[in-house]
């Protein structure tokens, strides 16, 4: 039997767009972190350092849970 999570929704498919979700978040922080190089926005090096390591930890985790919900692993 199917888990349901939300309104209905089974839950490879939150899976699926959790990973979706996380794939977005990527791309504003990969577009932070630039701000940032390029002076648009205030931080030194250890804004980016850790700006970096969610970036990395939200690019892994959105590859996880998207790859998991088209495989059929469910993480959630």
């Amino acid at each position: 039997m199917e888990k349901k999570i939300i309104m209905g929704l089974p839950a490879l498919n939150f899976q699926a767009l959790l990973g979706l979700v996380l794939f977005a978040a990527t791309f504003f922080l990969v577009k932070l972190i630039r701000g940032v190089q390029t002076g648009r926005y205030p931080g030194g090096g250890a804004i980016l350092i850790y700006l970096r390591s969610v970036l990395w930890l939200c690019l892994v985790g959105g590859l996880m849970m998207f790859f998991g919900a088209l495989l059929g692993f469910r993480y959630v």
